[in-house]
Formats: structure tokens, sequence, C-alpha cells
């Protein structure tokens, strides 16, 4: 059987759409052979223990749209075969493929399927009469990198690796671009802006989308902004509020998508119309 898992010393992930992730040499591997005449390895990486997680809320829907396509190189360096070199070739969405310095060329397998943070490659060359497998689990991080490799049993082989965790935020922001305000009809929300027109003073705005909106001031009593009235997409009107001599107070609300609730804007066109402008937190999405 070909060795189609290696350990190593020296590990080097490179994204080859144009960003190189380079890993420090000091980066150890650790490794346990369970079985010598399958070759059956487990490979770990020791960086210092950076920390690396999960991309919590991100579905495999999302995770395709951002990902697919992408191409990373990763080369091993064994200590075990004479320094001989293996480089694996891997697209998302796509297959994997095994180049050796010692013993050829390997197709591993090709897409299969998403799990909301994995994805399946099967049917590749046979060893015997095992078409080869494998399983990528993916972690976000500060750097792109092989985290391990493992080969439970012949020809099967599973592979972590770890994703940029700005690409985790924009691929949930995928999701985002789905919803419209009136999914999250309902929500409570409250907004606090500070006044640098008038003495510092505090104005607390209690949203309910597809609700009310009342403002409270530090300063100047409590007022009733208005009922919704409609949906856009992304936008709520409100109308039917306190007055301020005939007029009754109105408004409009833009809703946006970010790390977190937020008041982005407060603005005031003409006496007691209102435009606000506010971002939900993505997770929400």
């Amino acid at each position: 059987m070909a060795r189609a898992i290696c350990t190593a010393f020296y590990v080097a992930l490179q994204l080859v759409q144009g960003i190189n992730d380079d890993v420090s040499e000091s980066s150890l591997l650790h490794f346990r052979s369970k079985d010598s005449a399958n070759m059956s390895l487990q490979v770990f990486i020791d960086d210092d223990d950076e920390a690396t997680a999960s991309c919590p809320g991100l579905k495999a829907k999302y995770f395709e749209q951002h990902f697919k396509g992408r191409k990373f190189s990763i080369t091993q360096t064994s200590t075990l075969h004479g320094r001989a070199k293996y480089t694996y070739e891997i697209k998302i969405g796509g297959g994997i493929t095994q180049k050796t310095s010692d013993a050829g060329k390997y197709f591993i397998g090709k897409h299969l399927s998403y799990g909301d943070s994995t994805e399946k490659f099967g049917n590749g060359d046979r060893c015997g009469g095992t078409p080869r497998s494998a399983t990528v689990t993916y972690t976000y991080g500060s750097s792109v990198k092989l985290l391990s490799a493992y080969e439970p049993r012949m020809c099967v082989y599973a592979y972590k690796v770890q994703l940029l965790q700005s690409d985790c935020d924009a691929a949930k922001l995928l999701a985002c671009k789905d919803r419209k305000v009136s999914d999250f009809a309902g929500k409570d929300l409250r907004v606090t802006q500070t006044s640098t027109l008038h003495g510092r003073a505090k104005y607390t705005y209690h949203i309910k989308i597809g609700g009310d909106i009342i403002q409270k001031t530090s300063d100047a009593g409590n007022y009733f902004i208005g009922r919704h009235q409609s949906y856009g997409r992304m936008t709520e009107t409100f109308g039917n509020g306190d007055r301020c001599g005939r007029t009754p107070r109105s408004a409009t609300i833009k809703y946006t998508f970010g790390k977190g609730l937020k008041l982005l804007r407060a603005s005031e066109p003409r006496m007691c119309v209102y435009e606000y402008r506010i971002q939900l937190p993505q997770s929400e999405c």
C-alpha cells in the first residue's frame, strides 16, 4: 500500500489563491503509529496553544457558497521515509490529490457532501479493493494551516484544517442576505445614544420589530415615536406617535447586520420625522 499518510517535523500550508500563511518551523508534530503494517498514523501539530474554534451558526449551504473552489496545497516532509515529501492538493467542493516524491501520485477522493463544518470526499484511487476516502474538518483561527492528519483505517483519511476567522464571519453574513426584517417580528431591541448636542443627555430607544418605538430621555421625558406601519425587505416604518405640535411622530428604520447590536445612526430630517439605522447581530441570522 502506498504511504498515503506521513509524519513530519515541518508543515507548510499555502492558500493557492494568492494568500500565503507560513507555519513556524518551531511547530512540532507529535505522532503515534497504531499499526506499522497498515501505516495507520495520527499526527498532531503543537502550535503554541493558539486558539482554534468552530464557526457557530454557519450552515453547510453558506459554507459552500463562500468557500467552494478554494484551493489549498499542503506539503509534509516525512521523517520516516528518507525525507520524502508529500503534497496534498485540496479543492473545497472538488477533490484531494496526494503527490509523493518517492511513491507516485494518488487521487484521495472527490467531493461527496458537506456538513456544517466538515466535507467528505470519496471514490478515490484504490489501495487493494478499497477506494480511498477522506473527511476534512474545518476550524477557524488567525492563520490557515493543517492541524492534524489521521488514518483511522487503511486508506480512510481524516484531516483537520484551520481557515481564517475572518472567513467564518464573511460566510455567516451570507446567511443574513437571505433574511428580511419581518423574519424578526416580535424581537425586542434596546439601543442607547449619548447626545453631543444636549449636555451629554442619554436617549434610549425601546424598539419592538413589528411593534412600537418608545424613546426615553434623561432630560426631557419619554415619547411614543410610533407603531409599526409596514415592512420593506430590510426597512420598517412606524407612525401615529405622540404629537409635537400638530404633527404625529413617525420613523423609518433601516436594518443591517454586523457584529453586535448597535445604533449606527439617528437623524431628524424634518421636525418629528426620524430616521434610524440599526445593526442587528449577524449571529441572529
